[in-house]
């Protein structure tokens, strides 16, 4: 918790959109596409909420890895939505 690399900055460019939630644990990495994310506090710690897809594989390394991070999609990035959209498999 209180992580300083982060650029609270970019906290202003959460709104309605669409968002890649990305995770990893012990080397697996994975990622999904989610269209809700909300800051829910900013001080004394920065809190940010998403809504996954239970049987989604990320939401599993989520919850073991408790770290997640969010990237604002916008509509120039078609490979993203294709590679992760609904992506419930592991990946290698």
């Amino acid at each position: 918790m209180g992580d300083k690399s982060i650029d609270t900055k970019a906290l202003y460019m959460i709104s309605s959109g669409v968002y890649l939630v990305s995770t990893g644990y012990e080397g697996i990495l994975n990622g999904q596409i989610v269209n809700t994310a909300m800051q829910v506090s900013g001080k004394p710690e920065i809190c940010i909420a998403t809504a996954l897809h239970k049987e989604n594989y990320t939401t599993e390394l989520l919850k073991r890895s408790g770290k997640f991070s969010i990237s604002i999609l916008d509509e120039n990035t078609h490979d993203i939505y294709r590679y992760f959209w609904f992506s419930l498999r592991k990946r290698s």
